[in-house]
């Protein structure tokens, strides 16, 4: 029986994928090796997403694509066709840095803390009335943990600053591009139990399917049909050694392998119903 391992559907696509934390950054890697074989979409735009860049899956991520754009240009320059391996033109609509940290502030914030980094100074000046809120829905752990080691196993840090998505020109770029371009799909991969990506995927989601609309200094618009976006959410499929104390060496919070089933759980009425987009 014969057996065509890529339809004329994707491979005449565009297709945008979303790494989001350690797990999606790792399924960015086997992607890239499909295109490499000549079974991806007939262009790729990257988009990682992780506050940790010192994480080796982006290092390595980072190294397969420099690696992946040299390998097909030689292969191309020296009068290849262009439909057999390495068809895929891959892209990076975030930038030189290949990778988008939800966490960066533009403030030159030196401290990494999530106290820092949710602007402290403004809650305590012109938003005080937001700080007994803030105090209430965060323990003194949670303020103090250094967010550039990520977000380790708390979504609801995560999605505070996860939203600033919204904002951001890339996306937008993406929105307007994928309008004009009805051959556009969205894929975003992504943990449903630990932080980075459980935070990410439902945000993702909606800012995908609902547009961009009222954000200061950006234009508003539309969002992408359902039918168009896609997701593979992971469940837990690794352990962490069992911490000597309970508390990471910031005075932070640790993620708990015991938790793992426990928030994969609780995560997944949000997708059953529709509500992640």
């Amino acid at each position: 029986m014969a057996t065509d391992l890529i339809g004329s559907g994707i491979a005449s696509r565009s297709l945008t994928f979303f790494a989001i934390g350690g797990s999606g950054i790792r399924a960015l890697e086997p992607l890239l090796h499909l295109c490499a074989l000549g079974l991806g979409p007939r262009r790729l735009h990257v988009v990682m997403i992780d506050p940790d860049q010192s994480n080796a899956a982006v290092t390595r991520s980072r190294d397969l694509l420099d690696l992946y754009r040299r390998t097909r240009a030689a292969i191309y320059d020296g009068g290849a066709p262009a439909d057999g391996y390495f068809r895929t033109e891959v892209a990076d609509p975030v930038g030189s840095k290949l990778l988008w940290s939800p966490i960066a502030d533009g403030q030159g914030e030196q401290s990494g803390t999530f106290a820092a980094r949710v602007d402290r100074a403004l809650l305590e000046g012109p938003a005080s009335g937001l700080k007994h809120v803030f105090d209430l829905l965060y323990g003194k752990q949670q303020q103090r943990m250094d967010l550039t080691l990520g977000f380790r196993g708390v979504p609801s840090i995560g999605t505070v600053f996860m939203h600033r998505l919204r904002e951001q020109p890339f996306l937008e770029q993406l929105l307007v591009d994928a309008q004009t371009d009805a051959g556009t799909v969205f894929f975003a991969a992504g943990s449903v139990f630990g932080g980075t990506g459980a935070a990410g995927l439902p945000v993702v989601g909606r800012v995908l399917t609902d547009g961009v609309t009222g954000v200061p200094g950006r234009n508003d618009v539309r969002g992408i049909p359902a039918r168009r976006v896609g997701a593979a959410l992971l469940l837990p499929y690794f352990t962490l050694p069992a911490p000597s104390t309970r508390d990471a060496a910031d005075g932070g919070i640790r993620p708990e392998t015991s938790l793992f089933a426990q928030n994969a759980a609780a995560a997944m009425p949000l997708y059953v119903s529709g509500q992640a987009g």
